[in-house]
């Protein structure tokens, strides 16, 4: 076969592929076509370079070097396409993020090292004039490497969402109520049910405590459950936030990636400071703490609140958690980070019983 031959078919190939899965502009809703689209371009690219390797070991008659060759390529492939397909969170929220942008004020705080042990609140390092501008935005952005204690008067002046997000982003301002789509909640949904070695976990709200839930992102994203639930206060352990709640909804969003890697013991602090003042403050605050699926992330959270205000050691937080939410499992860095904090809880109660 000529390099005409292979180059036609490469060309028909890709063309076929192509035509058979719109641009994501066409269908700016659906993640999934957008998932089978990016998958097929890669897909596409592999077949060329196949066919041209195939070329050259044909000539040589080299058939089962090329054979083994097809199948890591085919490795190569699948390891690209899942590579794409977990980057389509980072595209949207990016694509969203340009429409948005005008609704957003992105602060930038102090280094975490010049902070006080003190609390400070963010008013004090914006301007009068900023802080007339901000009142029109919908949100407050803190950067994650920035990071500072908000108390309890920043949050009643900026009542809206008060965001800690990685350097350079901003958080999402898309209204769950206002703004649905119907093939992005349905492929949300699919993503937040869980294989269970007895039956399939549905997305659903778990009550830790009466004051306290833990759920998954469609749960967590569905302004009928949190108007049932009577939630006042939302903490969101994902990567990248894609939802504003609505105004009377206190909103956290702590930025970490569901890796054994992630460091997020920097966090359990402020995160259950933030918890106990919110919920110390109003006898009728709810929390709710979620992540994608509301196992790993989210569940380590709760986790160092349960050992942090009620004593709990994390064997018994942990029990406590999965009798309530099966499929809880934090990931082996978690875990972890999660035991380096119980001995952290354990000597500064030693401290504090020594100075009594």
């Amino acid at each position: 076969m000529s390099s005409l031959d292979f180059e036609t078919v490469t060309k028909q190939e890709v063309a076929r592929l192509e035509k058979l899965h719109p641009t994501p502009e066409d269908i700016p809703g659906c993640m999934g076509l957008f998932d089978a689209f990016l998958s097929c371009n890669v897909v596409g690219q592999q077949i060329k370079s196949l066919y041209r390797f195939g070329e050259m070991s044909a000539c040589g008659g080299k058939l089962e070097e090329f054979k083994f060759c097809m199948s890591l390529k085919s490795m190569e492939a699948d390891e690209k396409r899942d590579a794409w397909i977990r980057r389509r969170a980072e595209w949207w929220a990016t694509r969203r993020m340009q429409k948005s942008s005008e609704n957003v004020w992105d602060m930038r705080t102090e280094p975490l090292q010049n902070w006080p042990p003190s609390s400070h609140r963010i008013s004090n390092h914006l301007t009068h004039s900023q802080l007339a501008m901000a009142s029109h935005f919908h949100s407050v952005a803190i950067a994650r490497s920035d990071m500072a204690h908000i108390d309890r008067s920043t949050l009643k002046q900026y009542p809206r969402i008060v965001t800690i997000s990685r350097p350079g982003t901003t958080p999402m301002t898309r209204s769950i109520s206002a703004d649905e789509d119907f093939f992005e909640r349905r492929n949300l949904r699919i993503t937040c049910t869980i294989k269970h070695m007895r039956t399939d976990f549905r997305p659903q709200a778990s009550e830790i405590l009466p004051n306290l839930y833990l759920s998954d992102m469609y749960t967590a994203t569905n302004p009928n459950v949190l108007r049932r639930l009577g939630i006042t206060h939302v903490i969101s352990v994902v990567e990248t936030m894609w939802h504003a709640f609505p105004s009377d909804i206190v909103h956290l969003c702590l930025s970490i990636h569901d890796s054994p890697f992630s460091d997020m013991s920097y966090l359990f602090d402020p995160t259950v400071d933030w918890m106990q003042d919110a919920m110390d403050g109003n006898e009728h605050a709810r929390v709710l703490v979620h992540c994608m699926l509301g196992m790993s992330r989210s569940a380590s959270v709760v986790l160092a609140y349960l050992m942090a205000s009620r004593g709990m050691s994390l064997v018994v937080a942990l029990a406590h958690v999965k009798v309530r939410r099966i499929i809880v499992q934090p990931n082996a860095g978690f875990v972890k980070q999660l035991m380096w904090y119980e001995r952290l809880l354990r000597d500064r109660e030693r401290w504090k019983s020594s100075l009594r």
